[in-house]
């Protein structure tokens, strides 16, 4: 089979919109998917592991993204060295590393979920459309190519059409599930069959993330021990310790750094909308607005950027 086949099940990765059930949210933290990646050969052979999470908040031009780490998992080569490669993930998984990948934001209204990919430190100019819930049985599905999944879109007649919707088990969770066909993975080699692809999830064999010789694993979403997971010093996301108090409040919220070193905070609604700004103070109130969460965008005179979630009550 030609690479053309091999990559032509990233044209179903890309989703859909099951108005069947409640839907399920994807981005999310507490969310791992954990890989294996094989050498590149017609045998394809297990050589490293690595978990993709969500990790911390950002705001880019008044969006609010989730970052997207990949985090390096322990293990050994397991094997002769005539064997080789082959890879043993240490167990309880742990971490070694992590490398922000990317910045992923989902639209619930609309059922959407948006890719920033990071260039060399930097976010893109342009998010992608990676996962579209909205789609009906007939419609194609999304043939965006985008970096963030290593995806290079090819399509046959027939091949990546919405067939039908259904409701399925995957990881302890009924979700609502598109039927297609294309290129699916046993064992690591490419074959012909029928895609399926879950809320909350993403494509059976890859979870979110897509590349042909890089097969998904495990997933677990929980607290870090129901997960079975190790979090590194150098894995985890570091933020300066700044504390908001009280939170929750009826509208009245304190940010424990000295008001001379706050430039600027800006008050951001759950969809993104800037909804006010405060100059030069380490308190903050919105006493007037609606209850619900909001985001904080603490910005010092040093230029740093802090994102704290705080929820306003009645």
């Amino acid at each position: 089979m030609n690479l053309k086949n091999v990559l032509i099940i990233s044209f179903f990765f890309l989703p859909f919109n099951l108005l069947l059930a409640q839907y399920i949210p994807m981005v999310e933290e507490g969310k791992f998917w954990i890989y294996n990646v094989h050498s590149n050969s017609d045998f394809p052979s297990s050589e490293s592991g690595h978990a993709i999470t969500f990790l911390g908040d950002t705001i880019i031009n008044s969006l609010i993204y989730k970052k997207v780490y990949k985090l390096k998992l322990k293990g050994e080569h397991g094997c002769a060295v005539t064997e080789m490669p082959c890879w043993d993930f240490d167990y309880p998984y742990q971490t070694e590393e992590r490398k922000l990948i990317s910045l992923i934001r989902e639209d619930t209204t609309e059922k959407k979920v948006f890719n920033l990919p990071i260039f060399n430190g930097s976010p893109a100019s342009e998010e992608n459309l990676i996962y579209d819930f909205s789609l009906s049985i007939g419609d194609t599905i999304n043939t965006s190519i985008y970096d963030f999944i290593g995806a290079n879109i090819y399509s046959d007649d027939g091949w990546g059409i919405v067939d039908s919707f259904d409701i399925i088990q995957k990881y302890e969770i009924e979700r609502p599930t598109i039927l297609s066909y294309g290129i699916i993975y046993w064992h690591g080699l490419p074959v012909q069959g029928q895609a399926r692809i879950f809320q909350g999830f993403g494509l059976e064999s890859y979870g979110i993330f897509h590349a042909g010789l890089t097969l998904l694993k495990d997933f677990c979403e929980g607290e870090i021990d129901q997960c079975e997971l190790i979090l590194s010093a150098s894995s985890v996301e570091k933020s300066k310790e700044v504390n908001i108090f009280p939170n929750p409040s009826q509208g009245i919220f304190n940010i424990s750094i000295e008001k001379e070193k706050i430039e600027l905070i800006k008050v951001y609604s759950l969809l993104g909308e800037l909804k006010s700004e405060f100059q030069h103070t380490d308190n903050i109130d919105i006493s007037d607005f609606p209850k619900g969460v909001y985001f904080l965008e603490i910005i010092t005179k040093d230029k740093e950027r802090l994102i704290k979630k705080v929820l306003k009550e009645n």
